[in-house]
């Protein structure tokens, strides 16, 4: 083999080596980045995964905080329930528990409470002693006391009483109502509600 023919073959082995290194080198860049844009991705999932969970870290006391309220709001329907069935059958039957809750709900009131005084007796001029308690804003309890006293054909409002609601701006009223009734029979004196 000739001096040129011996040339030609390096020179084209070289130029096959060459080729062979930059696609090494080619395919080495290709992988590099298909790498650090793998890593980008995954970083912007791992901080949105962080985010989301640092969020619902934060939401959940304010969930929590709902759950106690409803449940507030259930353990104190059950206690004005447990109230109403000590009063008197006939104060329940009779209209005035019926415009009570009308009155609250026109006025955005909470009942809190609807129970039997003790100590009434068919003596104390045929009427039972029941103690309301609401809690509304000032000008919300003023309009509750001023209707409420416009049912004197059911009750008459003899105490008053205006103390700090749960929150600010809120007020609670409590009233002592005598509500009008022939008691056929003295009225239990532990109040809680049961004729004898």
């Amino acid at each position: 083999m000739n001096d040129d023919a011996r040339t030609t073959l390096r020179y084209q082995r070289r130029c096959q080596l060459v080729a062979i290194a930059y696609v090494l080198v080619m395919s080495g860049l290709y992988l590099l980045i298909t790498v650090s844009r793998t890593r980008g991705v995954q970083q912007q999932l791992l901080s949105a995964i962080e985010s989301e969970t640092m969020l619902s870290q934060q939401h959940h006391p304010l969930r929590k905080q709902s759950v106690d309220l409803q449940q507030q709001e259930l353990l104190l329907q059950e206690e004005l329930s447990q109230q109403r069935k000590r009063v008197p059958a006939f104060v329940r039957e009779t209209e005035l528990l019926t415009e009570i809750e009308d009155l609250t709900a026109l006025h955005a009131a909470r009942l809190l409470a609807f129970r039997p005084l003790a100590g009434t007796t068919a003596a104390s001029g045929n009427r039972i002693r029941v103690e309301l308690v609401v809690e509304a804003d000032f000008a919300a309890c003023y309009r509750f006391l001023y209707e409420i006293r416009e049912l004197e054909r059911l009750c008459d409002v003899r105490q008053l009483e205006i103390s700090p609601g749960s929150s600010a701006g809120l007020q609670h009223m409590t009233l002592e109502l005598h509500v009008f009734h022939q008691i056929p029979a003295t009225v239990a004196e532990s109040g809680e509600g049961a004729v004898r």
